[in-house]
């Protein structure tokens, strides 16, 4: 349960995201403007929101292909 206006954290924790890896975080599937970093912070999440993140890696692949 959330009290609404409370600030909500989400962090991401990489597993091979490489040292740089990028993120894009999104609310109910769309992107949300500016929140390219490991952690998004929100007050205004109502019943229902889903919050997700995408994290592209920058890590090197032991093939020609990248990591995503």
């Amino acid at each position: 349960i959330i009290t609404p206006g409370a600030d909500v954290t989400f962090t991401a924790t990489p597993t091979n995201g490489g040292t740089n890896p990028t993120y894009v975080w999104k609310k109910n599937d769309t992107v949300i403007p500016n929140e390219t970093g490991a952690t998004y912070t929100t007050n205004t999440l109502v019943d229902g929101d889903k919050i997700k993140v995408e994290m592209t890696s920058n890590d090197t692949c032991v093939t020609t292909t990248t990591a995503t």
